[in-house]
């Protein structure tokens, strides 16, 4: 390996890898950016923590012990929970492995401050923390299991972006970290092809020269399609369930993407609609084509808008990545990496390629930290969600389970027929109406046909199953719990 290094990289290239860590970790005292990183990532997910909350998948693995991952061609997600559980038994470490993922998202927030940010300061250190505290990302930091390798690859999909200067250095580093984001979660596919290009808007406005610009988008575009194709062709288990693997055949490719595309705007929408993160995001968007379009007075204003204008277009179409490509696919916040990144970056610019005018920056400055503050809000309430709606669900399951008791003479191994389902705690609807993506978020434990039902009864050594009525089991009888049971 040694050997074949020695071929590839040249001493320059070599010097360039070392001397590009070597500033990362130096650069305007990184330990203490690091430590101001991670205390407002903890302030933001102190109530999640405190709900302590078995969150969806959490529910089977925290009682089999078994990964699950590697099915979903997540090799190094699953080689990388027997060394923390040192056991191929995993069990539930939380909030360890939460803090684990703490530990790689506070340091993909550095990654984004020292790409896009001209300075090291409070100010774009505190901005870059959205790109753990967005409404998008608080799934990721839910799975108490998964968390640590979503963060992971959260990390992985910006880092290679720190060698862009180098051709040949970025190139290897891109392949070993996008088949570490492939293995881990695969939703960072979006969150690089969007970094990628403000990258390129960054040249840009900062005067580097045309012919230059587009080495970097083919050296990008390359990078990413081989890593892609790598994946594709020796690493990937292919899977069609609830989700696929496969894409849509040619001749349905364009109308199934732009379909998919649809589909991901109208959860984003719905997920901020009528709310005030949605108008500050606006205003945000308007801020940055004032900053952006006067950013360097050597380029005429007006082309550095409409370019400023189409890399917002482009990396918006392109933020769900090849997600976007799939025949099937389910549109949660978990894999809305690219959105994370597109919010956070835009935040870096505006804070980083200031206005002309101070006021107008002061306005921009005081808006962005309002907005990072609002998502440490929506953050906090999320987890206060979770604990509010769990102590519903265990009150109405108790409830369930006592007139069950009544009905079953004794029986564990039971299947009933429901309509119906738990339903929302009045905490839980009082979050909702205030921030609506808790409806994405929040789930409800007990519900018709829903596997993880019995996966939560599995902890208290019952094989419940709940299922819809149907015309062969018509309603019979009402419970106090979660709707009517059937026969």
């Amino acid at each position: 390996m040694v050997a074949i290094a020695n071929m590839i990289f040249s001493q320059d290239d070599k010097h360039f890898m070392v001397a590009t860590v070597k500033n990362f970790f130096k650069k305007e005292n990184f330990y203490k950016a690091f430590s101001f990183v991670f205390v407002v990532y903890l302030l933001g997910y102190l109530a999640l923590f405190r709900a302590n909350v078995d969150y969806i998948d959490d529910l089977r693995r925290s009682v089999d012990g078994n990964p699950g991952w590697s099915h979903f061609s997540r090799y190094t997600s699953t080689f990388l929970s027997k060394f923390f559980n040192f056991s191929s038994h995993i069990t539930d470490i939380s909030p360890l492995s939460q803090m684990i993922a703490l530990f790689f998202v506070s340091l993909a927030s550095l990654v984004l401050v020292h790409v896009f940010a001209k300075k090291v300061s409070y100010l774009p250190l505190f901005v870059s923390t959205g790109i753990g505290l967005s409404p998008f990302y608080l799934q990721c930091m839910s799975y108490k299991f998964d968390a640590p390798y979503m963060g992971l690859s959260l990390l992985a999909s910006i880092t290679p972006f720190l060698f862009a200067e180098n051709k040949k250095v970025f190139f290897l580093v891109s392949m070993i970290a996008l088949t570490l984001m492939y293995t881990t979660y695969q939703a960072g596919n979006g969150l690089f092809i969007v970094v990628a290009i403000f990258y390129v808007l960054k040249d840009y406005l900062d005067g580097i020269n045309l012919k230059s610009i587009v080495t970097k988008v083919l050296l990008f575009a390359s990078s990413f399609v081989v890593a892609t194709l790598i994946y594709k062709v020796f690493l990937i288990r292919e899977i069609d369930i609830y989700i696929t693997s496969h894409t849509f055949p040619l001749n349905k490719m364009l109308s199934g993407t732009l379909d998919n595309i649809s589909s991901y705007f109208g959860v984003l929408y719905h997920s901020v609609a009528d709310t005030i993160l949605l108008k500050v995001f606006v205003v945000l968007h308007i801020l940055f084509l004032l900053n952006t379009s006067l950013a360097n007075r050597n380029i005429d204003y007006r082309k550095t808008f409409i370019i400023s204008i189409l890399a917002l277009a482009t990396a918006l179409a392109l933020s769900f990545g090849l997600y976007s490509v799939l025949e099937r696919i389910i549109f949660t916040p978990r894999s809305f990496y690219g959105m994370t990144g597109y919010m956070t970056i835009l935040l870096l610019f505006i804070v980083t390629y200031k206005s002309h005018s101070s006021k107008l920056q002061k306005f921009a400055n005081v808006l962005t930290v309002l907005f990072i503050c609002n998502l440490l809000a929506i953050s906090t309430s999320y987890g206060n969600a979770l604990k509010a709606q769990q102590d519903y669900s265990d009150f109405r399951i108790a409830m369930m389970l006592s007139d069950l008791n009544r009905m079953s003479n004794g029986e564990t191994d039971l299947t009933i027929h429901t309509n119906g389902r738990i339903g929302w705690s009045p905490v839980t609807e009082s979050i909702k109406t205030a921030f609506p993506i808790m409806d994405k978020l929040v789930f409800q434990t007990a519900r018709e046909n829903w596997d993880w039902t019995s996966n939560q009864n599995y902890q208290y050594f019952m094989n419940l199953k709940i299922k819809k009525c149907d015309k062969s089991n018509p309603p019979l009888d009402s419970l106090n719990t979660a709707g009517t049971v059937c026969s």
